[in-house]
């Protein structure tokens, strides 16, 4: 099996943050990989002044946002101090952890 990994330092955020940042890497990664298929939308991050490329496609938004929200809501019940995303990908799946929380795209 032909297998690419790409490892990034680790970013901590502060927890009044970790919403925003999760959207802006999850709409760029999004945006890149339907580059063509999908209108740019740009958005601004005020508190982190910061801008990045959505894209502007309902149905990407939403599971965006219940992926974001979903690993948020997860944070604060485990009440969680720390926690990490690993962002993995393949062909067909797109998958989001946190602890033991998984989502698929």
């Amino acid at each position: 099996m032909n297998i690419q990994q790409f490892v990034v330092e680790n970013i901590e955020v502060p927890r009044s943050h970790i919403q925003e940042v999760l959207h802006c890497f999850l709409h760029s990664i999004m945006f890149t990989r339907a580059f063509g298929l999908v209108k740019p939308n740009d958005v601004y991050i005020d508190s982190l002044d910061l801008y990045y490329a959505k894209a502007d496609d309902g149905e990407i938004e939403k599971k965006i946002k219940a992926s974001v929200d979903s690993f948020i809501d997860n944070l604060t019940k485990k009440k969680l101090k720390k926690s990490q995303a690993i962002f993995e990908f393949n062909f067909i799946q797109f998958l989001i952890f946190n602890s033991n929380f998984l989502i698929n795209f």
